[in-house]
């Protein structure tokens, strides 16, 4: 239905319903971008999409690709749960663009069904580095148990 909702954190309560539209017409992840005030959003496509927190209106889309050109091709389908980890958290073992020294924000991505998490750039959608965790748990029934979720701790630089 594209419907959102908004619940109050302490009680649960419904506070506002809200209609979305996304390329699939579905939300997968959100996370929360305090300093642009934007909730990041996935809808299970290589896009991701950038709502105003106010309006709750997209105010841009990236394509998550393996190079910057924003073409199909070599780009990553089925982007689930988002964390947003702001320049100034980041590390470079996380945040390295081989094209410049720079540190920027990122956006940490599961891809449904692999074993593997994306740091992505913000504004490019490049992804700049693939973590695998496919060796953490081999003997696993596919179907049933899937690398899902991701949390950041309140000590910085810390994520699970």
């Amino acid at each position: 239905k594209k419907i959102g909702f908004i619940y109050d954190a302490d009680t649960f309560k419904v506070l506002k319903e809200f209609y979305f539209d996304t390329g699939t017409g579905e939300g997968w992840g959100i996370t929360y971008n305090s300093i642009s005030k934007e909730f990041i959003v996935s809808d299970g496509s290589d896009n991701i999409y950038f709502w105003d927190r106010d309006t709750l209106q997209e105010k841009r889309r990236i394509k998550v690709t393996f190079d910057a050109t924003k073409t199909s091709h070599g780009s990553i389908w089925y982007l689930n749960e988002l964390e947003f980890v702001p320049h100034s958290s980041c590390n470079p073992f996380l945040n390295n663009d081989d094209n410049n020294n720079e540190t920027v924000d990122i956006i940490l991505a599961n891809v449904w069904f692999q074993d593997v998490l994306l740091a992505i750039n913000t504004q490019t959608g490049k992804i700049l580095r693939i973590f695998d965790f496919s060796k953490l748990y081999q003997n696993r029934d596919p179907s049933a148990d899937v690398f899902n979720g991701i949390s950041i701790s309140e000590e910085e630089g810390v994520y699970y």
